[in-house]
């Protein structure tokens, strides 16, 4: 049997991501912190797409920014 180095390291940490999703919806952060809410997913979205949006801002801010300084 030919392994690779670290396959055993991989499985450990694939086992470990897979229990960690299949307990996500039952896991509570802190007390009224309900992953089993109706309105969970949307609270979510809304927190992550927040996150997006301010880095996408800064992106394109920091993109202007370069692009400024290369046409002088």
């Amino acid at each position: 049997m030919n392994k690779q180095p670290g396959s055993q390291t991989l499985l450990a940490a694939s086992m470990a991501l897979m229990a960690l999703l299949l307990t996500s919806t039952s896991a509570m952060a802190h007390p009224g912190h309900d992953h089993a809410a109706n309105e969970s997913m949307l609270m979510h979205v809304l927190f992550y797409g927040a996150i997006v949006a301010a880095v996408a801002v800064a992106v394109w801010f920091a993109y202007r920014q370069i692009n400024k300084q290369s046409d002088k």
